[in-house]
């Protein structure tokens, strides 16, 4: 992805190779929060309980494959939907592996507009961002000169639509 990166920012050296990873790792951290799980492989078991349903949905992560079940056999499974051959009524412990096998091109993009963004905020010179912040509002000002010089700011509409497709399903029961 470095060299992605790269070619996106124009860099054909290897002088900032450190401080692109750092901005990549930044953008990846970013991404992981936004989508509520690590991108790689990882090991989970979690407590569900089911009021006799076939379908579960897990919290933590998509599943890439059900290692063992506490009760109930699978019928299959889609992103962190775990469905059952029939309902099941209680607890249910359920091992998996979770998260992405590879880093979709979507998140991949994502990932690299998202580190375009902060290595322009890390390497802007006489960009001067007076900002105020009351609680959760935060109000920012540019001068006018400022911002012939354009905006790093990466729309969150777009970061989501990019995301979108691996966020994690949710049951709401009324």
């Amino acid at each position: 992805m470095l060299e992605k990166l790269k070619k996106a920012l124009k860099i054909s050296t290897a002088e900032q190779d450190s401080l692109l990873e750092g901005v990549l790792l930044q953008s990846k951290m970013i991404v992981e929060k936004k989508l509520g799980y690590p991108l790689e492989k990882t090991k989970y078991s979690e407590l569900l309980n089911s009021d006799n349903q076939t379908s579960l949905f897990f919290l933590k992560a998509p599943i890439l494959s059900i290692k063992k079940t506490s009760v109930g056999t699978v019928k299959s499974y889609k992103k962190n939907a775990l469905y059952l051959q029939k309902a099941i009524r209680g607890e249910i412990i359920v091992e998996y592996d979770g998260g992405l096998e590879t880093i979709p091109q979507s998140v991949e993009l994502a990932m690299i507009n998202l580190a375009k963004e902060i290595y322009k905020q890390e390497t802007a010179e006489g960009l001067e961002i007076r900002s105020k912040k009351i609680s959760s509002l935060s109000i920012s000002y540019f001068t006018p000169e400022e911002m012939k010089k354009g905006s790093t700011a990466l729309k969150e509409t777009d970061l989501n639509a990019l995301l979108a497709p691996y966020k994690l399903l949710h049951c709401y029961t009324v």
